[in-house]
């Protein structure tokens, strides 16, 4: 009798072991494929603040593209907007480049990795505000009715910034 329960005891520990083991390494493959969830997440937000940052302000020196990227991170830090990058980029009425995208040439060459950078910085909060929590901006060439309803926080190159 001794002996039976001695090897349903060692059986018993085998089965542990091992369900132990396929609960470890179950976990570690759930952990494995959230961290590329989590890139596939990063790598898509970048590129639609890149974006936005090349077709709204490739033109500008460096500081207004990073102020741009910062207006457009704002936005995804306040209630009043969508809270992903890609989703504040594609709302309607948010950014005049969204309606004419399908026309658009696609992005490329030193502008576009210019771009990247910009918005990898700006996504990581590497680079100090710019904008004081500017949720809004135009090109200095266009006077929009809202403008006035809004207060400046300042001026860099080509566009002024909004609260």
């Amino acid at each position: 009798m001794r002996a039976d329960r001695l090897r349903t005891f060692a059986w018993g520990g085998l089965f542990a072991a091992t369900l132990t083991l396929m609960t470890v390494a179950a976990a570690a493959v759930w952990i494995e494929q959230a961290d590329e969830r989590r890139a596939a997440f990063r790598a898509a937000e970048v590129r639609c603040l890149a974006e936005n940052v090349y077709y709204e302000a490739r033109g500008e020196q460096l500081v207004g593209q990073y102020a741009v990227a910062e207006v457009t991170m704002n936005r995804v830090a306040s209630r009043a907007f969508p809270s992903t990058v890609c989703e504040v980029v594609h709302m309607r009425g948010a950014f005049s480049w969204t309606y004419e995208a399908p026309d658009l040439a696609p992005p490329y060459g030193y502008e576009w990795r210019r771009a990247r950078a910009v918005a990898s910085s700006v996504y990581d909060n590497i680079e100090a505000p710019l904008v004081n929590g500017a949720l809004f901006y135009h090109a200095t060439y266009v006077s929009p009715d809202w403008a006035a309803t809004r207060s400046q926080v300042a001026r860099l190159g080509r566009h002024l910034f909004y609260l």
